[in-house]
């Protein structure tokens, strides 16, 4: 075989293995997971390359498994909804660095005891155009129950309930004791 017919098909092959390696994979991937559709891979794949990080792999899983999640940013603001697009990953950033929500509620945290105040109820009749926020910005996520809501507004309503009877009981005291000074000065004046 000639050196210059050798050369010929050896960047023949180079040309030609990454794509038939890539093809072969694609394949193979297919496969392994009973996937007929090349979106199918890419969920896969993208699910794979946000394991390193809890808040994106819980984004990445809310997406997937159309839970509703809260968000809290970095300004304090808090979203409940659901999430409509995590992005695709790229060479430079890795995982897209935005995410697309539809809100359901919104609200913000106290500033100083960081309790969770909601101000906005969307209705749900409504079509809503998703919000987008950058990941960075994010400071916790978790997945939304409404159940758990509502059992954390029972127990503020009986810790203001005791609280107020506390303080009740505190004014009576007070007016209690201050009428036993009244009466004390009044028979110390006669």
């Amino acid at each position: 075989m000639p050196e210059g017919s050798h050369d010929a098909l050896s960047g023949l092959l180079t040309f030609v293995m990454p794509a038939l390696w890539a093809f072969l994979a694609v394949r193979i991937l297919k496969w392994q997971l009973g996937a007929s559709k090349k979106e199918e891979i890419a969920v896969y794949l993208l699910g794979e390359s946000v394991e390193h990080s809890p808040i994106c792999s819980t984004l990445f899983d809310a997406f997937v498994e159309k839970d509703e999640v809260m968000i809290t940013m970095e300004d304090r603001k808090v979203y409940v909804g659901y999430i409509m697009d995590v992005g695709a990953p790229t060479e430079v950033t890795g995982v897209n660095q935005e995410i697309l929500l539809i809100p359901t509620v919104s609200g913000y945290r106290d500033k100083d005891t960081l309790k969770v105040v909601y101000t906005t109820d969307y209705p749900s009749d409504t079509p809503l155009r998703p919000i987008g926020f950058r990941q960075e910005n994010i400071v916790s996520i978790s997945v939304f129950s409404e159940e758990i809501r509502e059992a954390f507004k029972r127990v503020d309503s009986e810790r203001a309930g005791e609280e107020a009877a506390k303080e009740k009981a505190a004014k009576d005291q007070l007016v209690k004791a201050i009428t036993e000074l009244v009466a004390v000065v009044q028979a110390a004046q006669r």
